[in-house]
């Protein structure tokens, strides 16, 4: 570690970056805090890439471990370097967005949600997803369109899902919410 440093120290900072991604890598049962030292590193330097590397390592190690709330501040510290970053795990993404529900945080959530079905089209969780993907589309962003798109998704291709009824009730509820948006007449409709 003090060879990091000092490499750090002497304005080498992505050779220090090397170097401890390999003792990373070598050394699976790494401290966090030996990981947190990495993301700083990497946040220092500039490289979002190598940041979005280690997050897709770093939350499932978190997750496992229990620590979802950490799991969520390392990926909404992601999600601020770059919007479209997504977890690859469906599993552990599914577990993301309930866990962000759960703390408050429906900008994490509807990140991992909103196009879930895009990554993993035939995992069970898609109509539970589509359905807090559209309410979250249409409560921040007044998406309609997108919120519509992702309820069809899940209808067409889930439709034996107990949550069948309540995504036909949601796009019922959106097509009255866009008409009471677009006057009679207006370009849209």
């Amino acid at each position: 570690m003090r060879d990091i440093e000092l490499a750090i120290a002497g304005g080498r900072g992505p050779e220090a970056a090397s170097t401890l991604r390999q003792h990373l890598r070598d050394h699976p049962d790494a401290t966090h805090a030996l990981h947190q030292r990495y993301r700083r590193l990497l946040e220092q330097i500039g490289d979002v890439a190598g940041l979005a590397v280690h997050t897709q390592v770093f939350v499932p190690r978190l997750l496992a471990e229990n620590r979802e709330r950490d799991a969520l501040q390392v990926l909404r510290g992601m999600l601020q370097r770059d919007a479209m970053f997504r977890v690859e795990n469906a599993d552990q993404r599914v577990q993301l967005v309930r866990a962000a529900m759960a703390a408050g945080l429906p900008d994490a959530a509807m990140a991992q949600a909103a196009d879930f079905h895009l990554s993993h089209p035939r995992h069970a969780a898609v109509p539970e997803l589509a359905l807090l993907g559209a309410r979250l589309l249409i409560d921040r962003d007044s998406n309609t369109h997108a919120a519509r798109e992702l309820l069809h998704f899940a209808g067409e291709n889930f439709p034996d899902d107990p949550r069948q009824q309540e995504i036909l009730l949601k796009l019922e509820q959106i097509g009255v919410l866009e008409e009471t948006l677009s006057p009679p007449g207006a370009p849209g409709r």
